[in-house]
C-alpha cells in the first residue's frame, strides 16, 4: 500500500509508547492508515487473530476487511473485526455464566419502542399531575439511553437536562427500572446493555478482563471522536491489560453526539490512557486546492 510520509510515520511506529493516536483530518487516508497499521503488524509477525479492529458501522467493517485481504490475503480474515457491540455480543455469547445474562435475545428500536409503551402505558395512570407533556415512549427510550451511554446518574441527568418536575422524574424512574424488569424476564437485551453488561463485569472481574483483553495485541479504533463514555471505559480495560491502542479520528467530524460521543476524548488521550504518542495526518486528498485554500481561514478561527 502506498503511503505519504505522514501515513508511514504513524503506521511503522514501534517506538518506546505503546498507545498512539493518530489525528487525522477528512480525507486525509484515516482508512488507508488503519488497513496499513493492521497489514504492517501482520506482516512483522503478529497473529492476525490477535489483531482486533473496532469501527462504528458494519458497513465501515465490511469495507475493511475487503481492503485489508487486498494487502495480506487470506491471513486478514482472522482479524476480529467489528462495531463496539457486535465485539460485546460476540465475547458474551461464549461466555454467558461470566457476564450472568439470562439470554441474548437483542432488542432492536422497534421492539424496544413496543415494551416501553407497554411500560408507560402500566403506570401513567399514577401521575397525579397532568399527563400532558409527559415523555413519549421513545422520548423516555432516548433519555434513558442517552444518560446510560455517558455514565450519567439517570435520575441527575432527568434533573439536569429536562424540564420534569420532581413527580415525573419519579415515574420516569419507576419506568425505566419495570423496562429493565420486563427485559431480564424475557432474557433481552437491548444495545445499550450490551456495552454496560460487558464494561460492568470486567470493571467487577479483574480475571475476566485479563483472559479477554489479553486476547489481543493490538486494538486499532476507527472514528475515535464519536466513541461515548461507555465505550471509552471498555478501551480503558484493554489498556490496563497493556494492549496497545492504535487510534484514528478527528475531533472536527464527530457525528455521534446525540449517542453521547465526546470528541474531547481524543484531547485528553494522552491524560486517559497515558504511554502515548500523537501523529497528525494533515494532507488531503478529497478536495482540490482550491477549496482547501478558501477553508483553511475557517478552520483557524474554528480551532
Amino acid at each position: 500500500m502506498e503511503l505519504n510520509q505522514q501515513q508511514r510515520t504513524a503506521v511503522m511506529y514501534d517506538g518506546p509508547k505503546r498507545n498512539i493516536l493518530v489525528n487525522a483530518g477528512a480525507g486525509s487516508g484515516k482508512t488507508r492508515t488503519i488497513i496499513a497499521r493492521a497489514a504492517h503488524r501482520i506482516m512483522q509477525g503478529t497473529q492476525a487473530e490477535r489483531i482486533l479492529i473496532v469501527t462504528f458501522t458494519n458497513r465501515a467493517s465490511q469495507e475493511l476487511r475487503h481492503r485489508l485481504a487486498d494487502e495480506v490475503g487470506p491471513s486478514g480474515e482472522a482479524v476480529q473485526m467489528g462495531t463496539f457491540h457486535a465485539f460485546c455480543l460476540k465475547v458474551m455469547s461464549q461466555l454467558p455464566k461470566s457476564f450472568e445474562i439470562n439470554g441474548l435475545n437483542i432488542i432492536d428500536a422497534d421492539d424496544q419502542d413496543n415494551l416501553m409503551s407497554i411500560v408507560r402505558k402500566s403506570l401513567i395512570k399514577h401521575l397525579v399531575g397532568p399527563k400532558r407533556g409527559f415523555p413519549s415512549s421513545d422520548h423516555l427510550l432516548s433519555l434513558y439511553s442517552y444518560s446510560r451511554n455517558t455514565l450519567h446518574n439517570t435520575e441527575d441527568y432527568l434533573h439536569e437536562q429536562t424540564d420534569l418536575d420532581d413527580e415525573q422524574i419519579q415515574l420516569c424512574m419507576q419506568m425505566f427500572s419495570l423496562y429493565q424488569q420486563r427485559k431480564e424476564e424475557r432474557g433481552y437485551l437491548d444495545y445499550d446493555d450490551l456495552l454496560i453488561k460487558f464494561d460492568e463485569a470486567l470493571a467487577k472481574k479483574p480475571a475476566l478482563r485479563h483472559a479477554i483483553c489479553t486476547l489481543f495485541d493490538e486494538v486499532l479504533v476507527d472514528e475515535m471522536q464519536d466513541t461515548n463514555p461507555i465505550q471509552f471505559n471498555i478501551l480503558k480495560h484493554f489498556c490496563a491489560e497493556q494492549v496497545t491502542l492504535f487510534c484514528v479520528g478527528d475531533p472536527a467530524q464527530s457525528i455521534y453526539r446525540f449517542r453521547g460521543a465526546e470528541f474531547s476524548h481524543m484531547l485528553e488521550f494522552e491524560k486517559m490512557f497515558g504511554d502515548s504518542i500523537s501523529f497528525t495526518l494533515s494532507l488531503n486528498y478529497r478536495s482540490y486546492q482550491e477549496i482547501l485554500d478558501v477553508s483553511r481561514p475557517f478552520a483557524v478561527c474554528s480551532g
